[in-house]
């Protein structure tokens, strides 16, 4: 009780105050100079804090003191004392005894850091200024020291006496004398500006989640691991630990495994901010991501061991060769007719030049299913030749029909770039809609050849050459190896599956989800290749776009919104716009401004606009200066100038900054206030 009777003077908590700094300032202005005095009163049993290890009671009080008899106390709430400690951050990041080593390693918790010139200011300690990796103070710009100016003595976290706060505990000189000069380094400062902000946002977001404490659905360090995985990792394949792009193998395997709950490891939280700075992502927008479904598909599941492989195009003519753009496994074909099919592990079929290429059971390689290139180059030489069809049928020993299969191709595709062939006037061209029409009644004979081109005669017309000219179109192919069930068996699934797929697109717009195949896929528990099967990938690329520019508009919307905030700050208090300080303002980085250049041009045409206008409100404040100068003195020379301007002489009389050609502006500002004097006297003469 006496204690308490001692607290009768309580100033205000001052903004990012270190709940112990706040305490012995306070017990500094009621005289009590020994922390047991206090203790005595709000400790917790038998617990004991040394003057040594004072630095606890900032980390996590309620541990310590009974904050109930700490608020009564010092008259302030509970929830208002504990957001001025380390504890919102420790118990939302590292709860329990092992938690709160770790989180120890990120703060200095030997000795006392400062800022000289806030020290003078207000007799404070901020809390963030023990957070080792800050070494400037956010407001002077100064570096954050721990030792005396004048004998160089690190400073403890508790003096002996509290009345000492202020003072060395060696020598006893004040702590905020000689007060040093602000960084000129602007890469320090970014950096330095950049980690308060992180801080500061940690230290906010932490405060909020334990005071609404909501139910968490995973663990925050697994929930962390999945968030970085997913900035960091490819949209392609399963994850690799042993080849990640961003993370070593030993730190990609950790967050795997705390994702895939093979371990209950926690995160260094130098190691979580050093890497949202490298990724350029705020913490308040990190937390707040939603992760897709399909990455967590992807980032839990392991890699299969067998993989769809899609080799790239082997023919030098195709416009796709060497590439796998328009290669399709013909096992999700909507078709699954494929010659000799049994003899392959796997077959793809480009939708170039149409040439279907398996990977063979005995030889184990790839090779052609459909087509043999030596035949096809042996029949295309002849053909350029001159030679006859009976003359090539007799010369290679071939069927009739396989002879008018290979010239169909070669007319078609002209392979070899022998452009100048083409087909005989017998052959006609016809459209592709139409053709399809045309060889939907002939389905039942596109395995056997002989009866495909009697059928294509007696149906159409078409002699053998035409009918396969026709059968090579690339209408034609698509529809019999790609999209002959859609037209047939599945249309009604397919309506079906375009409903929900509404559905979910529009509960990833709301959910603000990205929308891609994968993730679509994922939403619906079916496989990409089923909505590619059902040619639904048009409509979820419409869907992304328009996602796409909607987003790009309310992005843009916000920064214009913020900027004009700025400008009009700005111009209110007659201050000069400055780019730097537009980014730093509307908190993005120049590479997203950068990304939209209608901001980045009005960005800069402010900061020119503003400068003029700095010009003219310089030059308006100079004149008013000579004016009053001029009625109390009688004259304006320099020396008075420089007294009312608080600058030298020299300043004054440069030939470069803000007062180039003052001189001329005197004479001009005393020439109109001479004028302005001859009237007023020639208009009192005319009115007498």
């Amino acid at each position: 009780m006496e204690v308490r009777r001692k607290f009768t003077i309580r100033p205000k908590l001052i903004e990012g105050e270190s709940l112990s700094s706040y305490l012995v300032r306070t017990a500094n202005l009621n005289g009590i100079t020994s922390i047991s005095e206090i203790w005595q009163v709000v400790k917790k049993g038998t617990y004991e804090v040394a003057r040594n290890y004072f630095y606890k009671f900032d980390l996590f009080p309620t541990d310590i003191v009974h904050l109930k008899d700490l608020s009564i106390l010092l008259n302030i709430k509970a929830n208002e004392l504990v957001v001025h400690s380390f504890e919102p951050i420790v118990s939302f990041l590292y709860p329990g005894t092992f938690g709160k080593m770790i989180f120890g390693k990120e703060i200095e918790l030997k000795h006392r850091r400062f800022c000289r010139s806030c020290l003078k200011e207000n007799g404070a300690f901020q809390l963030l200024w023990q957070v080792k990796e800050i070494h400037m103070c956010n407001k002077h710009l100064t570096r954050i020291e721990s030792k005396c100016h004048g004998c160089g003595s690190e400073q403890p976290y508790s003096k002996k006496v509290l009345l000492e706060h202020l003072n060395c505990s060696v020598c006893g000189e004040l702590l905020y004398k000689n007060i040093g000069k602000s960084s000129r380094d602007y890469n320090f400062i970014n950096k330095q500006l950049r980690i308060y902000r992180d801080w500061n946002s940690l230290y906010t977001l932490s405060n909020f989640i334990n005071s609404n404490n909501p139910k968490m659905s995973q663990p925050i360090h697994r929930k962390i691991a999945i968030l970085l995985l997913f900035l960091t990792t490819p949209d392609t394949g399963n994850i690799n630990y042993k080849k990640h792009p961003f993370f070593s193998p030993s730190q990609a395997k950790r967050l795997l495994d705390l994702v895939r709950k093979k371990s209950n490891d926690t995160l260094r939280l130098e190691f979580i901010l050093n890497t949202l700075r490298k990724l350029d992502i705020e913490i308040n927008s990190f937390l707040c991501l939603e992760v897709p479904i399909s990455f967590m598909r992807r980032s839990i599941n392991k890699a299969k061991n067998k993989k769809i492989q899609v080799v790239d195009c082997k023919l030098e003519w195709c416009k796709s060769y060497g590439t796998s753009n328009k290669m399709v496994d013909m096992k999700f074909s909507a078709n699954k007719y494929v010659p000799k099919q049994n003899l392959y592990h796997q077959i793809c079929v480009c939708t170039d030049c149409w040439v279907k290429v398996g990977i063979s059971k005995e030889k184990l390689k790839w090779e052609y299913v459909n087509i043999s290139m030596d035949l096809l180059e042996k029949i295309n030489d002849s053909i350029v030749k001159g030679f006859s069809e009976k003359e090539i049928i007799q010369q290679l020993e071939i069927n009739p029909d396989n002879l008018y299969f290979y010239m169909g191709y070669i007319y078609r595709f002209k392979p070899f770039h022998n452009n100048n062939l083409n087909p005989e006037e017998r052959v006609k061209e016809i459209s592709g809609s139409k053709l399809i029409d045309k060889f939907s009644l002939l389905k039942s004979f596109w395995k056997r050849n002989e009866q495909l081109t009697l059928q294509a005669t007696k149906l159409f017309g078409w002699d053998v050459l035409s009918t396969y000219y026709y059968f090579w179109h690339p209408q034609v192919q698509k529809y019999i190896y790609l999209e002959e069930n859609l037209r047939t068996t599945n249309i009604k699934k397919r309506k079906q599956l375009k409903n929900k797929l509404d559905r979910v697109i529009i509960h990833l717009v709301e959910n603000n989800i990205e929308i891609s195949l994968k993730e679509v896929a994922a939403s619906l528990d079916i496989t990409e290749n089923t909505l590619k099967y059902h040619n639904l990938m048009e409509n979820i690329n419409e869907e992304k776009l328009r996602n796409k520019l909607n987003k790009e508009n309310e992005e843009k919307a916000f920064i214009f919104q913020k900027i004009n905030e700025y400008i009009n700050n700005k111009k209110a208090n007659e201050g000069i716009i400055l780019v730097h300080e537009v980014h730093k303002f509307i908190g993005v980085s120049e590479k997203i401004t950068k990304k939209y250049p209608e901001i980045s041009r009005f960005i800069s045409n402010s900061a020119k606009e503003s400068k003029s206008e700095q010009k003219l409100i310089k030059k308006r404040n100079l004149e008013k200066i000579i004016i009053q100068i001029y009625k109390q003195y009688g004259r304006v020379d320099y020396s008075l100038l420089s007294e009312f301007l608080g600058v030298t002489k020299k300043t004054l009389t440069s030939s470069s900054g803000v007062y180039k050609g003052i001189s001329s502006l005197i004479k001009s500002t005393l020439a109109d206030l001479e004028n302005d004097k001859g009237c007023n006297i020639n208009n009192k003469k005319n009115y007498k």
